[in-house]
């Protein structure tokens, strides 16, 4: 009888088990487990894997190094029934000539369906990326592509090649590309963009260019990065774009204002502690406007130098985005007063299809005496399940008016899973035990989640 679905922590332990009866593996063996010697036993363990589909393999942190890459890849490349590999290898010494072995020995995985590679930290550089990838075309089942190449000092050049590897491997649907902390600026991420818009079978995307440096555009001419990705890859309806802690050029249209994006159902962007990036919104809401077909939309803005101009601007956003689900909006540690708030709030309740909410406001400038009202619009949100609010005050008195709130949540005939994300002076001792006693009272939530941050001890 086959086995499946074994795991192992121990090498001795996997070696010494019936390896031609495994059809599902997950290896781990962690931080300093294994060096050369112990990878080409692996290596020589799995030559004798002859009935492998799936194999989980995570070596974080050893010092496998180019040798141990090549005795594993090598002979899984030898296991003709090898669809679903996932090589867990950041933090192994491999550098660009280990990159290239494996990439070599991929290509011979024919069978290969489903690929997550983490190399992250093992300094591959530009030529590693392209002799790693190169090879990934003559995989013709490969669908699903996840790769993770964080800190390996890929530079533009790196970016480039990568993105016109890409390109030849035109079976992909889902592709997921984490290149944080690459030293790659505008012209990397201009070609990147570029390749990825000719793999025109992609559904998913996913694409992470966080703590970059993208500043090297001349003009607005060259950089409808996004909106060309959107546009010419037509099945994308998933797309995921992360550009945490850069810096972009206020001269940038990073977001094209002319593209066709009713493909998109879901849409994600994470764009927290950007510099410059106030010049920018104009761009991704002229951009958001346009997926009028959205059912799940998340953003992150969290310290972005956003006021209320940009809040009001959001808000107008969403009255054209009457097909959304699920919304999650965080905008906290901005510079947003009552105006930005109450704009916002009236764009929410257009969205009447709206199930499910997650609005962080923390650390703004929002006067909760001035603005508990607004907070009423959400029970005109019929529709709405699911509701997670995070607000911030600094006056005691306005304890008064989240108590307010709390018999206005009375009116969401339909919520059952309310999180309350609570930062406000003076919600401690009788005034907690109040504010829990009117929370009790809502006895129909299915669930309820109450935080106190200036509160430690409730």
């Amino acid at each position: 009888m086959i086995e499946q679905n074994q795991y192992y922590n121990n090498l001795k332990e996997f070696v010494s088990s019936d390896l031609q009866s495994h059809t599902n593996l997950q290896i781990v063996l962690l931080r300093n487990q294994i060096g050369i010697q112990e990878a080409q036993q692996l290596g020589s363990a799995f030559l004798k894997c002859s009935n492998l589909q799936t194999l989980n393999l995570n070596l974080e942190s050893n010092s496998i190094k180019q040798q141990g890459v090549l005795a594993i890849s090598s002979a899984l490349s030898k296991c003709p029934k090898l669809q679903n590999l996932e090589l867990l290898l950041c933090y192994n010494e491999i550098e660009a000539k280990g990159a290239s072995d494996l990439g070599s020995q991929l290509a011979n995985c024919i069978n290969l369906q489903n690929l997550k590679l983490d190399l992250s930290c093992n300094d591959i550089g530009e030529y590693g990326v392209s002799d790693l990838v190169s090879p990934l075309k003559m995989c013709s089942n490969l669908s699903v592509l996840t790769l993770i190449l964080e800190s390996n000092w890929i530079g533009d050049g790196g970016a480039s090649v990568l993105g016109l590897q890409l390109s030849n491997c035109i079976h992909l649907s889902i592709l997921e590309l984490i290149l944080k902390n690459n030293q790659i600026e505008g012209e990397g991420a201009l070609n990147l963009y570029t390749s990825l818009s000719s793999v025109t079978k992609l559904t998913t995307l996913t694409l992470d260019l966080s703590q970059s440096n993208v500043t090297l555009f001349d003009s607005i001419q060259n950089v409808s990065l996004l909106g060309s990705i959107i546009s010419k890859a037509s099945k994308l309806t998933t797309l995921t774009f992360i550009l945490d802690f850069s810096r972009i050029n206020y001269e940038m249209s990073f977001f094209s204002d002319e593209q066709n994006c009713l493909n998109l159902t879901s849409l994600t962007f994470f764009l927290k502690y950007n510099q410059n990036f106030e010049e920018q919104l104009s761009y991704l809401y002229s951009l958001l406007a346009r997926c009028t077909n959205l059912s799940f939309l998340s953003l992150d803005l969290e310290f972005n130098n956003i006021d209320d101009q940009g809040a009001s601007s959001l808000g107008f956003v969403l009255t054209q985005l009457t097909n959304i689900y699920v919304l999650k909006i965080n905008i906290s540690n901005n510079y947003i007063k009552s105006k930005g708030v109450q704009n916002l709030y009236l764009g929410l309740i257009k969205c009447q299809n709206l199930r499910n909410l997650s609005l962080d406001l923390r650390n703004n400038e929002i006067n909760l005496q001035e603005s508990h009202y607004l907070f009423s619009c959400l029970t005109q949100i019929i529709s709405l399940e699911y509701l997670e609010l995070g607000v911030s005050s600094d006056s005691s008195y306005d304890t008064y008016y989240c108590y307010q709130f709390i018999e206005d949540l009375a009116n969401c005939i339909n919520l059952k899973t309310l999180t309350l994300n609570l930062d406000i002076d003076g919600m401690q001792g009788c005034n907690y035990n109040k504010f829990s006693k009117k929370l009790q009272k809502l006895k129909r939530f299915v669930q309820l989640f109450l935080t106190f941050s200036k509160n430690d001890s409730f």
